[in-house]
């Protein structure tokens, strides 16, 4: 005769913890997004044409699932960057790229590249 286990009688109910919304549940501390850190950048101009790969570290005070960064330019006419971090120099002058934390868009960390 096959006996079942204690755990298999026992029904499973699923309650959200306060707070947590309909599509998440709380199992423990949620993480905090505490800003991005974005290295890559040359200690060197670049020249017109040059290209470097950035990378963003998202900070956080716990595990943070989605460590995804938006990578934007302040200085569209000096240098260019893409979706994933390759930055291309266009034009003379001081460029800032600004990566974006998706898990929280108010933090963000950035690099200045000089373009001869």
């Amino acid at each position: 005769m096959i006996r079942p286990s204690l755990w298999s009688l026992l029904p499973l109910v699923l309650v959200p913890l306060s707070g947590c919304g309909e599509e998440c549940l709380c199992i423990g501390p949620q993480p905090v997004v505490t800003g991005v850190v974005v290295t890559g950048a040359p200690t060197v101009p670049l020249r017109v044409g040059n290209r470097v790969v950035l990378s963003a570290q998202v900070q956080a005070t716990e595990f943070l699932y989605d460590q995804g960064v938006i990578w934007r330019t302040l200085s569209p006419m000096v240098i260019e960057v893409d979706a994933g971090g390759l930055a291309t120099a266009v034009g003379s002058g001081v460029g800032t790229v600004v990566a974006i934390a998706r898990a929280d868009t108010t933090k963000r960390g950035s690099v200045t590249i000089n373009v001869e």
